[in-house]
């Protein structure tokens, strides 16, 4: 069941960032390149990570990856016909639960050119072969994401069974309730008391939406327990989230339900290739969820934000948790043919995904973006190469002595 909550009311949420008031870091070119404007504001904790794993800072600096796309690549994209994004696809976004899998996380979706999906998703399959000591099998595993693709652009209907490393992880045991909630809890950090007031505001408007939507939730399905503020994620370390307690189906503690609100980026505008929607970001991150994502939620909905000062409305977005849901992390990979099955089955749902299927002329619209494509593809592994061999450099000189740790 998925709610949607229209453009009701304004709500005022406030957020205090992590790491505020910390002293500065310095950070050396040509890293400085690379990361966003204040990023010697981080917490020292956070740059030690990005200085220990290139992944790590990889997955960080998004859009100065997307900004060399489009530099590169600019005068041959902007022949090319638009398609929904995931926008940050990469390896580890790939997730499952006890019944999906797939790419999720639609924080940077928009819309653009697909070479910005595939160029991203071939540099973190660089990076992972390099790290694991796959290099002979980086190839293959870069022409499987791009077979994915073309196949779901030429049947969007087509389907996969679970990639290997999906079924080996889901026989791990997963937390029991009570545990989830507690760990859930244990990432709240205190808010000010008008924070938790805006919230339970609009939640209630949102148990409002529900009580007469589709989905007919309980009229206290959203009635809050506990609000806190949440630090955690790599790309969207900086943006402002809230975990948040709700009481669920019953008034027994056991299915409390766990939501998370997050404020999406809005840093998109001014990416040459991309066409970010007039809409509030939030509508950005629900569309692209809705038309791309697999991993289905009970809630996933828009809560109104009226920006202090101003008259512009914009919106957070809500979705909930499931103790199911696990990331697959690089190392959880036991061989490369097992990274190939999820590089194909991502590239599957992208270009499944690309064109809506509300779209008259869909059929067509799919066959000019896969011939583009063909066209495009030795451009765009060889545009992937270099910018991962471009962040690399950056990371290591970012890195200093860390960088000395990684595999040769």
């Amino acid at each position: 069941m998925r709610l949607l909550l229209g453009l009701l009311v304004a709500l005022l949420l406030a957020f205090v960032p992590a790491g505020a008031g910390e002293t500065a870091h310095a950070i050396s070119a040509p890293a400085e390149n690379w990361l966003p404007i204040g990023a010697d504001q981080l917490p020292s904790e956070f740059l030690v990570l990005l200085r220990q794993n290139p992944y790590t800072f990889f997955r960080f600096v998004n859009r100065g990856w997307v900004s060399r796309v489009c530099r590169d690549l600019g005068r041959p994209m902007k022949k090319m016909p638009l398609v929904r994004l995931h926008g940050d696809a990469h390896l580890e976004q790939y997730a499952f639960t006890d019944t999906a899998f797939g790419l999720d996380d639609f924080d940077d979706t928009t819309e653009g050119s697909a070479v910005i999906d595939l160029v991203r998703f071939m540099g973190s399959i660089r990076l992972v072969t390099r790290d694991r000591g796959w290099d002979n099998d980086t190839a293959r595993i870069i022409e499987a994401h791009l077979r994915g693709y073309q196949r779901g652009l030429t049947d969007p209907t087509a389907t996969v069974p679970a990639p290997r490393v999906v079924e080996r992880l889901r026989e791990r045991p997963v937390r029991v309730q009570t545990a989830f909630l507690a760990w859930a809890e244990g990432l709240m950090t205190p808010v000010p008391p008008f924070v938790e007031q805006a919230t339970r505001s609009g939640l209630a408007l949102l148990a409002e939406q529900a009580a007469t939507g589709l989905a007919r939730l309980p009229p206290d399905y959203f009635d809050v327990k506990r609000v806190g503020a949440l630090h955690m994620g790599v790309g969207s370390r900086d943006l402002p989230k809230l975990l948040i307690r709700v009481q669920g189906m019953t008034s027994s503690p056991d299915d409390d339900v766990i939501l998370e609100a997050k404020e999406p980026a809005a840093d998109l505008n001014g990416l040459t290739c991309t066409r970010p929607p007039p809409q509030s970001p939030a509508v950005r991150v629900l569309a692209g969820a809705q038309q791309v994502g697999r991993l289905k939620h009970t809630v996933l909905s828009l809560v109104p934000r009226l920006m202090v000062g101003t008259t512009e409305l914009r919106h957070w977005w809500v979705q909930d948790w499931s103790p199911e849901y696990t990331e697959v992390n690089t190392q959880d990979y036991e061989s490369a043919d097992e990274l190939s099955e999820v590089a194909f089955d991502s590239g599957l749902q992208l270009g499944s995904s690309a064109v809506s299927p509300k779209d008259r002329a869909a059929p067509e619209h799919r066959r000019r973006v896969a011939e583009a494509l063909v066209k495009l593809e030795p451009q765009m592994k060889e545009t992937a190469q270099r910018i991962t061999d471009e962040m690399l450099q950056a990371w290591r000189e970012f890195a200093g002595p860390e960088s000395l740790k990684e595999r040769r």
